[in-house]
């Protein structure tokens, strides 16, 4: 400003010195002085504090961007943490499903062989007890009501909460009676 700018009077601000000088600065960021049509040294001021408003803004927003930048990153990790957490509850319901369908399966079968099992022992009860003609029926009852047994000892899950292997060979193993 010192070098281009001339004051209202018109001498040049750079050859002028002390109050003089930096009312025509003022003056001179203000558009002109007021009699010339300018804004004078009071819209010089705010133009002044302006300029020394905008660096400090400046840095202000480099800050905030910069917080801006660390929360982001926060966010990002959170929710990174968050889909490891979904995907964890999506792995357990998945085996939640199995060991259900498993139950089902199993109760399946109990609720057949004790179907059997009943039919059995009311057939047997129906009459007198002939061991030619009874026998065969008493010991496909004893059967069915062992085979109830060996399947109502068996736990569903293993001891390290996992499905229980043996269940599946139950299920093979009475899926067809």
């Amino acid at each position: 400003m010192g070098l281009f700018g001339t004051a209202s009077t018109g001498a040049a601000i750079g050859g002028l010195s002390g109050a003089a000088a930096w009312n025509a600065t003022l003056a001179w960021l203000g558009g002109g002085s007021l009699a010339a049509g300018g804004g004078g040294m009071a819209l010089g001021t705010l133009v002044l504090g302006g300029i020394a408003v905008g660096p400090a803004l400046m840095i202000g927003g480099f800050v905030l961007g910069g917080q801006g930048e660390k929360a982001l990153t926060e966010a990002r990790n959170y929710e990174a943490k968050a889909n490891t957490e979904i995907a964890k509850l999506d792995a357990f319901e998945n085996f939640l499903g199995q060991v259900q369908r498993r139950i089902t399966e199993l109760k399946d079968i109990v609720q057949t062989l004790n179907n059997k099992a009943i039919e059995g022992l009311i057939e047997l009860e129906s009459k007198p007890f002939v061991r030619e003609r009874d026998a065969v029926k008493f010991q496909q009852v004893a059967l069915l009501i062992k085979a109830l047994a060996e399947i109502m000892k068996t736990p569903v899950l293993d001891t390290e909460g996992n499905l229980n292997q043996n269940t599946a060979g139950l299920k093979a193993k009475y899926r067809s009676i």
